[in-house]
């Protein structure tokens, strides 16, 4: 009884959460014992029984609690056991269940490449939530929701949220926390899921999901100014320029209520994000940097804020180099825009993160429709990065494509080995099959060097623009284990390495080759199967004679390879 009412109090001391506790004690009374033992298992402590044997401390294995004099042999180094004891606690304490949660996510993320099989195995995992309620809180579902979010699964996220923020009959640790740091924190992790929800509703696309977004962030999250954060309003911003754009650029009031929202988002925080964001849709509304204030100044900013970032090659972060990119195309600076282009691919981001970009560009190309359709050369290889990054965004590529985008590895002329960068770059080329003819054109080349130097800030090697190989002239085709999206082209007496837009583009590429190989051997075969002959003439011109027959007559003749061949002509 004593030892049951010192639990009790020492648990009463704790008013957040229960103790954990391994209870020792002297095993002498096997029936005493085994009260006490069920008693503690009730409470969820941990039993340790002990005797002293030889003068030493050894722990009471549970299947000899049933006996007051235990056999010697049976019992157990007792530091082993206790050790043992503590790490049950461990395991079945919440923050450690929490903690193995997010290294199994990220252990998952790391192995599992491809879309299919990560949202499988995040499924997988997403059933510890309901099955180990230990594992359920605001943190957990986040970091999940943003698994989800890296590929796409925005019905996987609607579905996860929807049953474990929104249903009442689930209450997260973030409810159940009223007050301190500990709450704040949660608070802002349960807004960053809802904002995370509500971006998925406004990016599946059915019908009604727009409102839906928007009653998600308004009613839910932006009814308390507390929950005023860049990213949720800013997603009101989004929502709001979707519309726009789902109207074929007509519906001025969702422009402007974009415009509205991304503006407060960039009054809360002067990022790039909003910043961005912001100028686009001004210069979509048909202002000016030399006639509109707002519009002059927000472009100064950002370009203070990117330069304080240091040089562009030293970048890591995708949205800083991708807000570069978006001023440089608002600024009509193209061979600032080329510069970045390379770079952006080169950081291998999520494909929705170049969707989002892609949209704000096309926003802007679209909205400059009206200028003249004669490009420059270097606005044609911004032509083509564009195109590129299109082709990045497709979820899949047939296989009957004939024409691709690739980016051509190349070394450079020079390179110092000692300034870090890497003695190569990726030129911008096309990829056409014309029957059984291949043909690879360097778009950049239509650039003198100076030109492109200055857009990429590298000296461009003198090499062929155009090459032309015929489908037989393709030695091989090795695909690249390490990146899915490229191969090494063996034709002639050259060797390529091509990058494409994605693994699918590759694959259809390296389909549509062995298809051409196909063809080719079936007509050679046919060739080699087909019999073809011509008659020997004597001086006269008349075909020589060997013999006549019951059946027809027998003349001399050639085969293909000149042969000399018996040719028997029977009438039928």
């Amino acid at each position: 009884h004593g030892i049951m009412y010192r639990l009790a109090e020492r648990d009463s001391l704790t008013q957040q959460r229960r103790s954990e506790c391994v209870v020792t004690f002297l095993h002498t009374d096997a029936r005493l014992t085994e009260k006490l033992r069920l008693q503690l298992k009730e409470a969820q402590w941990e039993c340790l029984p002990y005797v002293i044997a030889s003068g030493v401390c050894m722990a009471v294995p549970e299947e000899c609690l049933s006996e007051t004099n235990v056999d010697p042999q049976a019992l157990r180094n007792f530091t082993e056991e206790f050790v043992r004891a503590l790490q049950k606690i461990d395991e079945r304490t919440p923050g450690r269940r929490k903690q193995h949660f997010l290294e199994r996510l990220r252990k998952l993320r790391q192995e599992y490449k491809t879309k299919d099989a990560l949202k499988d195995k995040l499924l997988q995992l997403q059933g510890l939530l309901v099955t180990e309620p230990m594992m359920l809180s605001s943190e957990n579902i986040l970091h999940l929701v943003l698994a989800y979010r890296d590929i796409q699964a925005y019905e996987e996220i609607i579905q996860l949220v929807t049953r474990l923020i929104t249903n009442d009959s689930v209450r997260l640790d973030a409810e159940r926390e009223i007050e301190g740091d500990v709450a704040t924190t949660r608070r802002c992790a349960k807004v960053s899921i809802l904002t995370q929800l509500a971006m998925a509703y406004n990016r599946r696309k059915k019908t009604g999901d727009s409102a839906l977004a928007l009653d998600v962030l308004q009613e839910k999250v932006l009814s308390d100014k507390r929950n005023w954060v860049p990213d949720a309003v800013c997603l009101c911003g989004r929502i709001y320029k979707d519309r726009f754009i789902d109207s074929n650029y007509t519906d001025k009031d969702a422009l402007h209520s974009a415009i509205k929202w991304y503006r407060e988002g960039y009054k809360l925080d002067q990022s790039e994000f909003a910043g961005v964001n912001l100028a686009t849709l001004l210069v979509v509304d048909q202002k000016r940097f030399e006639d509109d204030a707002e519009l002059d100044e927000v472009g100064m900013s950002l370009n203070h804020t990117l330069g304080k970032k240091g040089k562009l090659e030293t970048q890591t972060d995708y949205w800083t180099v991708a807000t570069v990119f978006e001023l440089a195309v608002l600024l009509n600076d193209y061979a600032r825009a080329l510069s970045c282009a390379s770079y952006m691919f080169q950081l291998k981001p999520p494909v929705w993160y170049l969707k989002s970009t892609m949209n704000n560009i096309n926003l802007i190309i679209n909205n400059r429709k009206a200028a003249s359709e004669n490009l420059t050369p270097i606005q044609e290889v911004f032509s083509f990065w564009i195109d590129f990054f299109q082709s990045v965004c497709e979820e899949e590529a047939g296989l009957d494509r004939k024409s691709f985008y690739v980016l051509l590895f190349e070394p450079l002329l020079d390179h110092d080995s000692t300034n870090g960068n890497h003695a190569a770059q990726y030129q911008p080329c096309r990829l056409e099959l014309n029957g059984a003819n291949i043909q690879l054109y360097n778009v950049s080349q239509k650039v003198n060097n100076d030109t492109v130097m200055s857009a990429v800030g590298q000296r461009l090697p003198k090499i062929p623009c155009d090459w032309m190989y015929h489908e037989s002239e393709v030695k091989r085709i090795t695909l690249l284990n390490d990146d899915p999206n490229s191969l090494i082209l063996y034709a002639g007496h050259n060797e390529f390495r091509l990058t494409f837009a994605s693994m699918y583009h590759r694959n259809g590429f390296d389909a549509c080759i062995k298809g051409m190989e196909t063809e080719s051997q079936r007509e050679r075969e046919a060739q080699e199967n087909e019999i073809t002959w011509s008659y020997l003439l004597d001086s006269r011109g008349n075909q020589v004679v060997l013999g006549r027959g019951a059946f027809g007559v027998v003349y001399s003749g050639t085969d293909g390879n000149e042969a000399l061949i018996a040719i028997k002509e029977v009438t039928v």
